[in-house]
């Protein structure tokens, strides 16, 4: 790779994440370089470069835009080599920032989730009441606090039925004139099996 064939005078226009650039770094040697992401400074750009013109390491560091020109239209075999290996390094950086990202995302959905239990706990032990903690979980943007209790309900009836041959056509009978219905209402939600269990079903000895 000779100074040479890096040197580019072509005007950079835009400038845009995974573009292939030239940057004129310090000792004057032009640079393939990978661009990472436009720095907080308008003037300033974050890249992807080997740590010096003779280093198989890459490093990202913050440059000028001044410093960029277009890289040629046609690299020599070493100048594709830098590229790919400046382009893989950027894809994994980006993972691992899309990881890290994803890491903080859950702490903080835990850290919001342990908010929300913390104050149902404070409400369930009187520290505050209901329309206290609503007011808390309100002004942070989080689900009201509903409470639920679950129950499991079972119906005894006694049942006496008349013309039927034999219990089994009598626990018939009792299915064809028995169902279990619900209905909902803004307190109350019943999710019902809608099946009967009978039993004990024995002839009555004044039948």
């Amino acid at each position: 790779m000779t100074e040479a064939t890096l040197t580019a005078t072509t005007p950079v226009q835009g400038i845009k994440a995974g573009t292939i650039m030239l940057a004129q770094l310090e000792d004057d040697r032009p640079q393939l370089v990978i661009v990472a992401d436009l720095a907080d400074d308008s003037d300033t750009v974050w890249v992807v470069t080997p740590s010096d013109p003779d280093s198989e390491d890459l490093t990202t560091r913050v440059i000028s835009r001044g410093t960029l020109t277009a890289a040629p239209h046609e690299l020599e075999a070493a100048q594709q080599d830098l590229a790919q290996r400046l382009t893989l390094r950027l894809a994994a950086d980006a993972g691992a920032r899309a990881e890290q990202m994803r890491e903080q995302a859950n702490a903080a959905h835990r850290k919001i989730a342990s908010m929300r239990t913390y104050a149902i706990d404070k409400h369930l032990d009187g520290t505050i009441c209901r329309d206290g903690l609503n007011d808390f979980l309100a002004a942070h943007d989080l689900d009201l606090y509903q409470p639920r209790h679950s129950a499991r309900v079972t119906v005894s009836l006694d049942v006496e039925v008349y013309e039927a041959d034999d219990r089994y056509e009598a626990a018939r009978m009792i299915r064809n004139c028995i169902e279990v219905s619900s209905n909902d209402d803004d307190e109350v939600r019943v999710t019902s099996e809608r099946d009967l269990d009978i039993s004990d079903v024995q002839p009555l000895s004044d039948g």
